[in-house]
């Protein structure tokens, strides 16, 4: 039990970790534009 418990944990923060990477690469994208387009 203790096993699959820890599986579950070990699964749901690579994906909790997975789409905070994936947000943050968004946010610079758009932080990057907003910089490129007030320097044009």
């Amino acid at each position: 039990m203790f096993v699959a418990r820890a599986i579950i944990v070990v699964a749901f923060s690579i994906s909790a970790l997975s789409i905070f990477a994936f947000q943050g690469v968004e946010l610079v994208h758009a932080i990057s534009d907003l910089l490129s387009n007030k320097k044009g």
